[in-house]
């Protein structure tokens, strides 16, 4: 006689195909931090307790004694408060980038809105103040017009009170314009280089029309309304000033330096001027009158919430590269950190950044490295992530003594550094080398393991992940 076997409750489903209770952090991961949909998770390794939120502070320790800016979800440049994040988003497509880390610069453009101050010298061209719409959306932005001649001339704008240069670090003039009547603008260097720097940008077509040979890099990010952020970076070759100047140039996009031409009262607008001693442009910083300084934003993990093994794990990171590049010639940075895990009293560490290898805008890479005390860093390069203006790139990699894998969606990269036993803090978009590696990038989202992952576990989590 056949047995039949009959459950007495109804079907209440397969408990293991139920996700993790912290979904859609990964079974395997202490460390989920999204900051593109705002969900941030932390869970406790020994005593198992778990933090899930939308605010950003109940999980990161973010400081900056200063306001700053950054692009809101309008496309518009915000003002944010002394300490408060900046989430960044694409002034056009309103995409979230992700948490910015900025580094501390000074901002040596005394008067970056008022160009009828007397940090402005002008010869050939007028400027009205607070005639249009600026890119923060108030009514702050000047035009900036030829005058009419009755014969050739040059029509220019200089910054007067930007101090001294240093040879061989680099310096970045950017500001914001807009066509109007005219369509072309030229920035130029005149001091500090052996001779005229200069580079033409057309404000109708989006594009960089001629650079000189000198120009370290340009830069021309697209904003709503028709605004541009121009930039041109240089390399001092003397101690002069460097006497960045705006100049018109009769919409001619293969102009050379400062042409003369007979004037009709053709102009564009301008808005936000900086003056940077830095490799590219930063996060805008308004000033009125005097230099304004904004200091190194640090962003750190809560050291409290018991989610780092000490001598091991994995990360994965998908990030923004910005539209200015960073970190090109080394004099101020010693790379673009993504993630750092390190000892916050020894200088060991496990950082994922991308480096300069020579001074060349195209000899870049993203560089895993690990170091201990009493031994030399050692780095694995992932060849394949280079530095590229927006790109947008990720990684993920597992570490242990004597075993560093990084996937980068295609390639495995590995070594066999000495990584620390004494871990206990990790940063995001910085460094504790020195100089502090601060990346001025976007982190969209990072994953953190406090075990090593397979190759299999690696290619898995990260096609989950991108």
């Amino acid at each position: 006689m056949a047995t039949n076997v009959k459950s007495n409750k109804s079907y209440q489903g397969d408990v293991a195909a139920l996700p993790s209770p912290q979904a859609p952090m990964p079974k395997l991961a202490s460390l989920y931090l999204d900051f593109e949909k705002e969900l941030y998770i932390a869970l406790g390794r020994t005593t198992g307790y778990a933090i899930r939120s939308r605010r950003l502070a109940d999980v990161v320790t973010f400081i900056r004694a200063s306001e700053t800016t950054r692009v809101n979800k309008s496309g518009l440049i915000e003002y944010l408060a002394s300490g408060e994040a900046a989430i960044e988003y694409d002034p056009v497509t309103g995409e979230c980038l992700g948490l910015r880390v900025a580094a501390g610069v000074t901002n040596l453009a005394a008067n970056s809105e008022n160009f009828s101050g007397t940090t402005w010298t002008k010869s050939g061209v007028s400027t009205t103040a607070a005639k249009t719409i600026a890119p923060d959306g108030n009514v702050s932005a000047s035009p900036f017009n030829e005058s009419t001649d009755s014969a050739d001339t040059v029509h220019f704008m200089q910054e007067n009170s930007t101090p001294a240069a240093t040879v061989g670090s680099p310096v970045t003039f950017s500001i914001f314009a807009k066509a109007n009547t005219a369509s072309v603008i030229q920035l130029v260097a005149q001091g500090a280089v052996t001779t005229t720097q200069f580079a033409n940008f057309d404000l109708v077509n989006g594009l960089r029309t001629r650079s000189s040979s000198g120009i370290l890099q340009t830069s021309m990010r697209k904003y709503k309304n028709g605004w541009y952020r121009l930039s041109i970076t240089i390399t001092p070759a003397g101690t002069a000033s460097p006497q960045f100047t705006l100049a018109l140039v009769n919409d001619v996009t293969s102009a050379a330096a400062l042409p003369a031409y007979t004037g009709s009262g053709k102009g564009v607008y301008i808005w936000g001027a900086q003056i940077e001693n830095w490799d590219g442009a930063t996060p805008y910083i308004p000033t009125s009158g005097a230099t304004v300084t904004r200091p190194d934003e640090v962003c750190t993990v809560r050291t409290d919430l018991d989610f780092m093994a000490v001598d091991r794990g994995a990360i994965f990171a998908v990030y923004n590269m910005p539209a200015s590049l960073q970190a090109i010639s080394g004099v101020y940075n010693a790379g673009q950190a993504i993630v750092c895990l390190d000892n916050d009293s020894l200088a060991e560490y496990v950082s994922f950044l991308n480096r300069r290898i020579s001074n060349s805008i195209t000899n870049q890479n993203l560089a895993a490295a690990a170091k201990i005390v009493g031994s030399s860093e050692v780095t694995v390069e992932v060849k394949r992530l280079g530095q590229v203006r927006n790109g947008h790139q990720s990684f993920i990699s597992s570490f242990i003594n004597g075993d560093m894998r990084v996937f980068d969606g295609i390639n495995k990269y590995s070594g066999a550094p000495l990584v620390s036993t004494q871990l206990n803090r990790l940063m995001v978009g910085r460094a504790r080398t020195t100089p502090a590696a601060v990346s001025n990038a976007y982190l969209k989202r990072m994953v953190y393991y406090p075990v090593t992952l397979t190759d299999a576990d690696m290619a898995s989590q990260f096609n989950a992940l991108s």
